[in-house]
């Protein structure tokens, strides 16, 4: 499923709709899979997921900063 996503992302993002894969955390023991992206819209990230035949079931948009200071969330 990764691949797929980031396939699908680089995809958006040369068509206009910029969006960027962070992180995936897939669990396929337990058929779960999370993943974080970073767009201007939820929109984006749902067409995203669609594309990569991941059709997201919740999406949440939410802010983070990490150690080196730079900071996540909408472009």
């Amino acid at each position: 499923m990764t691949v797929e996503l980031a396939e699908c992302a680089a995809s958006m993002s040369a068509e206009g709709s910029p969006v960027e894969l962070l992180l995936t955390l897939c669990v396929p023991e337990d058929e779960f899979a999370l993943g974080i992206l970073t767009a201007r819209s939820a929109d984006v990230v749902v067409q995203t997921c669609r594309r990569a035949g991941a059709p997201a079931q919740r999406v949440t948009p939410a802010d983070a900063h990490f150690g080196s200071g730079r900071p996540w969330g909408n472009p």
